[in-house]
């Protein structure tokens, strides 16, 4: 069962569902294969990540009407699926999309509009729980509370995780054959997600229209 770690959100873009289902056989492959989770329709949930920040829970409803407001009239579009990478730092592995000039903007946009709802008091649990860090990355989260910026916010779907006490063989094995479909979606909203285990999305609790 999924561990959710209280107070902790993720502002998300949520693929429509035949793209979710192609995440979840693809993670299922990864589950086979040595990740210790898999991404599914009711917890572990597809989604592409634009900030995660812990916040108190008396800011939570104000927090939630910030994104409203910074969202309501932005224009959104499409996004295409790019394949498969992976990000070692962190052995995971990612069905990435591209990155347009409005993908970036929304990013930004969102960050800099709630990021003084961060819970200050929880950024060295929070430093902790991303693990290793890049020198860009560690830039990031000291302005941010994020590692995930500029050059490091790379648009992905996470489909699974390996240990880092599992062979690098192990690694290897399960990516292999691990293809991914071309597709395209369009975003005309995001949604607030509780974060549990591996930084997954285990609930969504939100929902912000253009």
């Amino acid at each position: 069962m999924a561990e959710i770690w209280p107070g902790f959100y993720d502002i998300i873009i949520l693929p429509p569902e035949p793209i979710q289902r192609q995440a979840i056989k693809l993670s299922a492959w990864l589950h086979e294969n040595g990740s210790p989770w898999k991404l599914g329709a009711e917890e572990f949930l597809p989604h592409l990540s634009l900030y995660h920040l812990p916040v108190r829970p008396e800011k939570f409803r104000e927090f939630t009407g910030a994104l409203d407001d910074v969202v309501c009239g932005f224009r959104g579009g499409d996004l295409r699926l790019t394949g498969v990478s992976v990000r070692r730092i962190h052995r995971a592995v990612f069905l990435t999309t591209d990155k347009p000039k409005w993908l970036s903007d929304l990013h930004l946009l969102v960050i800099k509009a709630l990021r003084h709802f961060f819970d200050e008091a929880r950024r060295e649990e929070i430093r902790t729980r991303w693990g290793k860090m890049t020198p860009g990355m560690r830039n990031g989260f000291r302005s941010y509370g994020t590692p995930m910026t500029q050059v490091n916010f790379v648009p992905h779907l996470t489909l699974g995780t390996f240990r880092w006490e599992d062979e690098e063989e192990k690694f290897e094995e399960g990516l292999r054959g691990l293809k991914a479909k071309p597709e395209k979606f369009h975003v005309d909203r995001v949604h607030v997600g509780r974060v549990g285990t591996g930084f997954s999305c285990q609930e969504v609790i939100h929902e912000a229209r253009f």
